[in-house]
């Protein structure tokens, strides 16, 4: 997060995904110094680091969803997706 442009907290959105309308809240959505952009979701539970990969595989829909509300609401096409567990400082990247 050393990068960071602009960082944007709880982003409200409501976006058609695969049929369905859905609204919610991105977590963070942060501009990078480059120009890219970024969807933090914040996970609280405890995780070991051997279990990340699992947790993420449990958060692969809604991060699909929060890349493309994001994707909508920046026009930016390729937005990478990470979980944060906040019990270890852990940032695991996910694929959108």
């Amino acid at each position: 997060m050393k990068r960071v442009k602009r960082s944007y907290c709880e982003v409200p959105f409501a976006i058609s995904f695969e049929g369905r309308w859905i609204v919610g809240k991105i977590d963070r959505l942060v501009e990078i110094d480059d120009g890219s952009w970024v969807v933090v979701d914040y996970k609280s539970e405890a995780v070991g680091p051997e279990e990340y990969a699992l947790a993420a595989n449990d958060y692969r829909i809604s991060m699909r969803v929060y890349c493309e509300a994001a994707r909508e609401l920046v026009k930016y096409e390729k937005i990478a997706g990470f979980l944060y567990f906040t019990e270890t400082g852990e940032f695991v990247p996910m694929s959108s």
